[in-house]
C-alpha cells in the first residue's frame, strides 16, 4: 500500500472538487490478489452480480486486511473528524466487496442513492474497458445534502432521491452530460463524502467485470432510538402464509 496523503489536503479536495483519487494505494502483489479472488467469485456465479458482506465474508483476504490497516483507518478517522469537527465515533468500518457482471451487474447500475456513513472510499479491482475507453464510471452528485441531526430526516432524503422520479430526473441530467463522472483505476482509492453525495456507477458491458471495494465509516445515526427500532424490525422474521 502506497504512502498515504495528508488528510487535511484531502479533506480539501474532496470539498472542493467533490472527491479525491490516491493513485497506486494498493500494491502490484495486492492488486493481483484482490484479482484473483474477484474472478474465481465471479466464475462461481455463472459470470453474474456477486457481493459480498466483509464483515462476514472476506476475513482473511486482501479486502478484509485492508479493513482492519492501522493507517488506512487513521485516514478514514481524520477526515471523518475533519468533516464533522468531532473526535471519531468508536464504530468499525463497514466494507463490501461489489462484483458487477452479466444482465445482473446491468440491474445494480445507475441507481443514485446516499450512503448511511459520512466518508465512502472505492477501490477499483477490475475495471472494464472497451476501444481504450474507461466504463463503469463512478457519478458523483456532491453537496446534496448536510448531516442531517435527526435520523427520519436522513430517511426521508433517501427515499427522495431513490424514488423513480429522483432517479429519472438524474439519468436524464447524466444522459445530457451533467453530474461529476469519476473514471476509474484498478488499485487507486478513491475518497468521497457519501452522506452528504448522491451517487451511482455506471453500466457496464454485461460481458465484462466491474469489482469495487467500498469502506465506509462514521454511521451519525448509529445510536438513534428510532434507528435502533427500525434495525430491530428488520430482522423480525417475515410471516408466510
Amino acid at each position: 500500500m502506497t504512502a498515504l496523503p495528508c488528510p487535511v489536503t484531502t479533506a480539501t479536495t474532496m470539498n472542493e472538487r467533490g472527491y479525491a483519487v490516491v493513485p497506486d494505494f494498493l500494491s502490484s502483489g495486492q492488486l493481483e490478489e484482490a484479482v484473483r479472488f474477484v474472478r474465481e467469485a465471479v466464475g462461481q456465479s455463472g459470470r453474474e452480480y456477486v457481493g459480498f458482506d466483509g464483515t462476514t465474508q472476506l476475513a482473511g483476504t486482501v479486502f478484509g486486511r485492508l479493513g482492519r490497516d492501522g493507517v488506512f483507518l487513521s485516514l478514514l478517522h481524520e477526515l471523518w473528524s475533519l468533516k464533522t469537527g468531532a473526535s471519531p465515533p468508536r464504530q468499525e468500518v463497514y466494507h463490501i466487496l461489489r462484483c458487477l457482471a452479466g444482465e445482473s451487474g446491468q440491474a445494480n447500475s445507475m441507481r443514485f442513492h446516499y450512503d448511511s456513513y459520512v466518508v465512502t472510499a472505492v477501490v477499483p479491482v477490475i475495471v472494464p474497458a472497451s476501444a481504450g475507453t474507461i466504463t463503469g464510471r463512478l457519478v458523483l452528485l456532491p453537496k446534496r445534502r448536510p448531516i442531517r441531526r435527526s435520523y427520519p430526516r436522513n430517511v426521508a432524503d433517501k427515499i427522495l432521491i431513490e424514488s423513480s422520479w429522483s432517479q429519472r430526473r438524474f439519468k436524464r441530467r447524466h444522459a445530457a452530460g451533467g453530474l461529476t463522472k469519476v473514471e476509474l483505476h484498478p488499485g487507486h482509492l478513491v475518497l468521497f463524502w457519501g452522506y452528504e453525495t448522491g451517487h451511482t456507477n455506471e453500466a457496464c458491458d454485461p460481458t465484462a467485470i466491474r469489482a469495487t471495494a467500498i469502506y465506509h465509516f462514521g454511521e451519525p445515526h448509529a445510536d438513534a432510538p428510532t434507528r435502533r427500532l427500525a434495525s430491530r424490525v428488520r430482522r423480525r422474521p417475515t410471516l408466510v402464509p
